[in-house]
């Protein structure tokens, strides 16, 4: 039995613990992150890696779940998650644009834990068969994520294609390769999301949505 389960169908997020060498499989939490009203993006990135991966522990007890989340704030400090379509896409893009944006990665280890019930509670009260006890650690990492020019035109094509595209700016560019889609904040940093950036200040992993850092000192405390 593997020793953690991923409560997330995030492909990076599935690469980054196979290139770790951790033993896990995934399920992928079904929680309803529009249920959550907190709006305070450190915060409301810890209630949902925490919220998703109880989520996913409460159908399999005894298990380490883990849960991640990641959101991702505008200099001008709008939460920007994952766009619903292609203008929503452009408008963050826009917004990223020659900008340093902030990315929260948050990480919840959690476990529900099953304890027989005692015979004196069974025989005081109908209860089930167990009890139950969840023992989690949540953490956060931040980094900054300095933005090219995005609405200015592409410079790695080759000079042919340039010719005839030369009014491709890079976020039509980045429209055309969909890889916005499902990604919070409209962008990635691994592969192709690499062109559009121009600094990092903090750990690489976590803006590509695993906080690798803080899942290392987890597991030793675990």
């Amino acid at each position: 039995m593997p020793k953690f389960i991923l409560a997330s169908r995030s492909p990076q997020r599935k690469t980054i613990l196979e290139d770790l060498g951790i033993e896990f499989t995934v399920i992928p939490s079904s929680f309803d992150e529009s249920s959550i009203h907190e709006q305070d993006p450190p915060k409301r990135a810890l209630i949902l890696a925490e919220k998703k991966a109880i989520e996913v522990a409460r159908k399999h007890p005894d298990q380490w779940i883990i849960g991640v989340d990641t959101l991702v704030v505008s200099e001008d400090g709008q939460l920007l998650e994952k766009p619903i379509d292609e203008e929503d896409a452009r408008r963050m893009l826009k917004l990223h644009s020659g900008n340093t944006s902030t990315v929260h990665s948050a990480i919840c280890l959690c476990r529900v834990i099953l304890r027989r019930a005692s015979a004196s509670a069974k025989a005081t009260a109908d209860t089930q068969d167990d009890t139950s006890n969840i023992e989690k650690h949540t953490d956060l990492s931040t980094a900054r994520v300095t933005f090219k020019d995005l609405e200015s035109p592409v410079d790695w094509l080759a000079m042919s294609e340039r010719q005839k595209r030369s009014e491709l700016t890079r976020i039509e560019w980045w429209i055309e390769t969909e890889l916005w889609k499902d990604r919070s904040g409209s962008f990635q940093i691994d592969d192709e999301g690499g062109k559009l950036i121009e600094n990092l200040e903090g750990e690489f992993e976590t803006v590509v949505g695993f906080p690798v850092a803080c899942f290392q000192q987890m597991s030793l405390e675990e």
